[in-house]
C-alpha cells in the first residue's frame, strides 16, 4: 500500500522522488512564509551549519529574496541527481530563474546549499559589441 501512495504522489508532484527533489519541493512550499521558512531551516540544517550561518541571517537573505521575487512556483526539471536537482521556478514577476538544491548523500539528507544562477541579459544593438 505504502509503494501505492508512493507512485501516485510521484505521478501528481513534478518534483523527482529524489532526497533533493524533497528538500527542494519543502523549502518552495515555505518560501511565501517566513514563519513556515524558519521551520523549514530547523528541520533541514544541521546544528553545525547553523553555528557557521544563524537562521536569522538566511532569514535575512530569504526576506531579500522574497521581496524581489514574491513567491516561486515549480516550472522545469534543469537537471537531477539524488543529492542534487538544478530546478527552474517560476517567480511573480513572470521570469524563470534557475535554482540548484544540494543536499547531503547520506540519510536524514540535510541541506547543504541553495543556489540562484543568475543570467546576465543583454540588450540588443545595432551593432556587435552592445
Amino acid at each position: 500500500m505504502h509503494l501505492l501512495i508512493t507512485l501516485v504522489l510521484a505521478i501528481a508532484s513534478p518534483w523527482p522522488v529524489t532526497p533533493a527533489g524533497s528538500v527542494a519541493q519543502q523549502w518552495v512550499n515555505a518560501f511565501p512564509s517566513e514563519t513556515a521558512m524558519r521551520a523549514f531551516y530547523a528541520r533541514n540544517l544541521e546544528p553545525e551549519d547553523i553555528q557557521k550561518r544563524s537562521i536569522d541571517a538566511r532569514i535575512e537573505t530569504w526576506r531579500e529574496s522574497q521581496k524581489q521575487f514574491g513567491t516561486l512556483k515549480f516550472a522545469s526539471i534543469v537537471s537531477s541527481k539524488p543529492e542534487e536537482l538544478k530546478v527552474m521556478l517560476l517567480a511573480n514577476d513572470g521570469e524563470k530563474r534557475e535554482y540548484t538544491f544540494t543536499v547531503r548523500p547520506s540519510p536524514p539528507h540535510k541541506l547543504v546549499s541553495i543556489t540562484r544562477t543568475e543570467y546576465e541579459h543583454h540588450g540588443h544593438g545595432l551593432f556587435p559589441w552592445h
